[in-house]
């Protein structure tokens, strides 16, 4: 049986409800179950064999048609060796069942012809390929799925390593900001240090100017009374010279009168030997 070219693939329609999958049964009592291996509207895709001689080259690469799988019918015997049976059905002309889209035609026609007699289709081959079909994209979508996962724990892993740079981050501007504090407080000390010896340096000065200050107002006391001093004994010396110089006059007069008084004595007593030896 010839499989459908790309084309018809594509021109196929598009179902876009998602329904669960439903296990088909029959008189086996073997229950197959076809899942849904993709979402509706998924972007898939299948690499095409190359082309024959003389036909004209294709895509290498195809989408498949975004439709939702459909669970198999209930078929006359579930097993891949049996005939597929003709299902009872009222209305042969219905169109075909959304389930069917993704399956190549033929696989299960279910509404052929009515002027056409039924002929069972024996779709070993057909139902062979579409379940490894089935296997292999549910295998793609578990890679998928375990890619995700992957992803998400190395999401999860790069947010516990970014919050933990976050919280060194923040334990280093901690540590900063009580270094910073600690400087603060170390320069505050050092400015109040430096205050305190200022101060005692000021008072220092201040006590020293004072301390000349008597030191040159004793020095001018003592010269004032040196002088002071000075002064009166020059005076007393003046007072003693002057005193002198009186009692040295009175004296000198004192004996000027004396010796008038003598000279007058010897002239008296002259002239009365004078007298007298005349």
């Amino acid at each position: 049986m010839a499989l459908p070219s790309p084309a018809t693939l594509a021109e196929q329609p598009v179902v876009p409800s998602v329904p669960e999958p439903q296990p088909a049964q029959g008189p086996s009592k073997t229950i197959l179950v076809l899942p849904q291996l993709h979402e509706a509207r998924a972007p898939r895709g299948k690499v095409l064999p190359p082309p024959l001689p003389g036909q004209p080259k294709a895509k290498r690469k195809v989408a498949w048609v975004r439709a939702p799988m459909q669970p198999l019918p209930q078929l006359g015997y579930n097993t891949r060796m049996m005939p597929v049976l003709k299902p009872k059905m009222k209305n042969l002309q219905q169109p075909r069942p959304a389930y069917l889209t993704t399956m190549p035609h033929g696989a299960h026609d279910l509404s052929p012809p009515v002027d056409q007699p039924y002929k069972p289709k024996t779709t070993l081959i057909v139902m062979k390929d579409y379940v490894h079909e089935l296997v292999g994209r549910h295998q793609f979508e578990k890679q998928i799925e375990e890619k995700e996962k992957e992803r998400a724990i190395q999401a999860e892993m790069q947010d516990l390593e970014a919050q933990q740079i976050r919280d060194r981050l923040q334990q280093l501007h901690l540590e900063e900001l009580r270094d910073l504090e600690k400087k603060q407080l170390k320069e505050r000390e050092a400015h109040t240090e430096d205050f305190r010896i200022n101060e005692q340096m000021l008072l220092y000065k201040e006590q020293k100017l004072e301390q000349e200050r008597l030191a040159d107002q004793r020095v001018l006391d003592y010269q004032k009374e040196k002088m002071a001093r000075e002064a009166d004994f020059e005076a007393q010396q003046e007072k003693a010279r002057h005193e002198k110089e009186l009692e040295t006059a009175r004296l000198r007069a004192l004996q000027e009168r004396a010796q008038d008084l003598q000279a007058e004595k010897d002239a008296v007593r002259a002239k009365r030997h004078q007298e007298a030896k005349e």
